[in-house]
């Protein structure tokens, strides 16, 4: 825990995504006057990026909140983002080329018994388990460090092990047998799961916000006293104090700021903070990241009826769409949502999306916008089982700097925002 900080202390976010923003908005809660954010790009959000196309909001990134979501929900009821019922979700059947509903496409051939008992045996090691339902991967039980495959089969949860191909698998976190059981539990805790389960039987499940993901942080940014867009980092030095010189096209040596404590909500991979003056450990830990390649596509699709999202069970081969949004049912512009290798290009991904919508699909694609992500940073199963994250969590302070984002506690809004408020209150709080 923290001793007293001065309200007056000077304190940089780097980043203005969801957790950069949460962190700045608790600070503000606390009563600290003095905090800046700072943002290279033109927006904030990260990656709640909505696209705004002939006045209707289009997500390139996170799409939904689910009813774990409390922390993000109490920030937008505070600056007046509306939430609006999702659409409901389907599944591409390959066999009959007919969207058929979520829970048919993932139970089918499983004795209903069986899915029950499975189900329940789920709870059960998550209660077990249940530390990792806490911000943080720290203390977390090194048997959920295995990948999520092996936890499956260990457990005799195969009966349900296709209930999370949509929200895990389609929605970019990996395959089974790549990431840690940890972070799928992180995730699919016991109200995302809930949510899940209510929306496959009665559609009012997940929700979406009415403007835009983007739209909930843009309004953070506002109500914040000091964010500013478009800066460039040039250079941070950890000394007595912490200088941040920022690029300014105006003099060649650039705009130099002082603060008294740092934190970094900004992709932490050490080609990401080649502007830092990163310490061995800092380097040796973050070089160990890895992302998942993901594509985000906005194309004019005629043919698709309603409004769903639409994932094909079992899912494709990589660089083809694993899912599909139309969001808005009278118009013809769908989302396709990729993951990719990291040789796969944007043109492939544009090839695989028309040789994939010719299955049921009428017309000619054709490409408006398209997103390429660097997405959900994590660590193998044994760098996890290693102690990564204890390790990681010791570097809290050092320097005073602190870091923060999906890296920490999963990529998800709800759990970065909930990161982002646990680390404030621990760390800057009386």
């Amino acid at each position: 825990m923290s001793a007293t900080m001065d309200r007056d202390r000077r304190i940089c976010v780097v980043g203005a995504g969801p957790a950069g923003l949460s962190a700045a908005w608790h600070l503000q809660r606390l009563g600290y006057r003095r905090v800046t954010v700072l943002e290279r790009n033109a927006r904030g959000g990260g990656k709640c990026h909505s696209i705004i196309h002939e006045g209707r909001p289009y997500e390139f990134g996170a799409i939904d909140t689910l009813l774990g979501y409390e922390d993000v929900f109490e920030i937008a009821r505070s600056v007046g983002a509306k939430l609006v019922a999702n659409q409901r979700a389907g599944a591409y059947d390959p066999e009959t080329k007919r969207s058929i509903s979520i829970l048919s496409a993932v139970f089918r051939h499983q004795s209903p018994l069986k899915v029950l008992a499975a189900t329940v045996r789920y709870f059960y090691e998550m209660f077990k388990g249940r530390q990792v339902l806490k911000p943080g991967f720290a203390g977390v039980n090194k048997d959920l460090a295995k990948p999520f495959q092996h936890w499956i089969q260990e457990n005799k949860l195969t009966p349900i092990q296709n209930a999370f191909i949509l929200p895990v698998v389609a929605c970019g976190y990996g395959r089974y047998d790549e990431i840690s059981a940890a972070y799928v539990l992180k995730y699919m805790g016991i109200w995302n799961l809930l949510s899940c389960i209510l929306g496959g039987l009665f559609g009012n499940w997940p929700k979406q916000f009415l403007l835009g993901f983007q739209d909930l942080w843009s309004r953070v940014a506002a109500r914040l006293p000091d964010v500013r867009l478009n800066s460039r980092i040039m250079e941070i030095s950890r000394k007595a104090s912490i200088s941040i010189r920022l690029q300014n096209e105006s003099t060649q040596a650039g705009e130099l700021l002082e603060f008294d404590s740092l934190i970094l909500a900004c992709p932490l991979d050490p080609v990401s903070l080649h502007f830092m003056d990163l310490r061995t450990e800092e380097k040796e830990m973050f070089g160990k990241i890895r992302y998942d390649k993901y594509f985000a596509s906005l194309c004019h699709c005629p043919g698709i009826k309603g409004g769903f999202f639409l994932a094909e069970l079992p899912v494709p081969t990589i660089g083809h769409p694993w899912g599909i949004i139309k969001q808005w049912p009278k118009n013809d512009l769908c989302v396709f949502y990729s993951p990719a290798t990291p040789s796969t290009t944007a043109d492939e991904i544009l090839r695989f999306i028309q040789e994939d919508a010719k299955k049921n699909l009428r017309g000619k694609i054709q490409l408006i916008q398209q997103v390429e992500w660097d997405y959900f940073p994590h660590v193998t199963p044994e760098e996890f089982a290693g102690g990564y994250y204890d390790r990681l969590e010791a570097l809290q302070g050092t320097n005073n700097t602190w870091f923060a984002g999906g890296l920490l506690n999963f990529e998800t809004v709800a759990t970065t925002v909930t990161y982002s408020k646990e680390l404030v209150t621990k760390w800057f709080g009386t």
